[in-house]
């Protein structure tokens, strides 16, 4: 029905995708490529370039690395939520200016206190989810700053990996 252009069809199966991600709702039955010929094109865009997407956070997720094992059901939980849905899924940032920290933080700290931003220093950015924080502490502090993102979810960091590679 997609394939011929069905609106109404089209619709149900963006609602779907809304609640679970294309690998579940459409299954093995269509690849990326496939989708881009469902109409209205408009759908096909959206629904080929989120399949393109999760392949990439998949694979991305494959090469981080692991500092630990979560036995606590209660985190296991959350982190399977996180691996299925990596939200917020944002894709634009307001970057802020490169070592815009100093100025912010000059104005509560005396100089001598903040001389370790003229070497390399170290920042953890714990739940760091999908990365936006990171990515903007990352640029506000410069680059000095080794900014290290720790979260549950290897899926929310893979995105958080790919959104940093696109804001450099």
């Amino acid at each position: 029905a997609l394939a011929n252009g069905n609106p109404s069809d089209a619709r149900r199966l963006l609602l779907h995708l809304l609640y679970e991600p294309p690998h579940v709702v459409i299954g093995d039955h269509f690849n990326g490529d496939d989708c881009r010929k469902f109409r209205p094109r408009a759908c096909a865009e959206i629904i080929a370039n989120r399949m393109k997407e999760d392949e990439t956070l998949t694979g991305l997720a494959k090469e981080i690395p692991s500092i630990g094992v979560m036995r606590d059901p209660t985190s296991q939980r959350v982190a399977q939520q996180y691996e299925e849905h990596p939200y917020p899924r944002w894709t634009s940032l307001l970057v802020p200016a490169k070592d815009s920290a100093r100025r912010t933080l000059e104005r509560f700290f005396a100089p001598e206190r903040l001389s370790f931003l003229e070497e390399p220093f170290k920042v953890l950015i714990a739940g760091a989810g999908t990365g936006m924080q990171a990515i903007s502490v990352a640029a506000r502090y410069g680059d000095n700053a080794d900014v290290l993102a720790i979260d549950l979810s290897r899926r929310s960091l893979a995105y958080a990996k790919a959104r940093a590679a696109q804001f450099g």
